[in-house]
């Protein structure tokens, strides 16, 4: 669907719960998702339909490891 984001990364910590967080460009926190380690297998889908244009920033972390990665919404 159009209103999914993908997004892929790679992290050595497998076991640990994957924590992603969604901020907007003025740094404030617009979607939190926990994943099990199953779950998050380099992949992640989020569901941005409630999200409006513009340019975001996910933060993903499991245990010690965080990632960042920048996405734009246009609809």
């Amino acid at each position: 669907s159009g209103d999914v984001v993908s997004l892929n990364f790679n992290m050595v910590n497998s076991v640990q719960n994957v924590v992603v967080n969604v901020y907007d460009v003025k740094g404030q926190l617009v979607m939190t998702k926990t994943l099990q380690p199953s779950a998050a297998s380099g992949k992640i889908e989020l569901n941005a339909g409630n999200l409006t244009d513009g340019l975001y920033i996910c933060s993903i972390t499991a245990g010690s490891e965080t990632f960042s990665r920048r996405f734009s919404i246009i609809k």
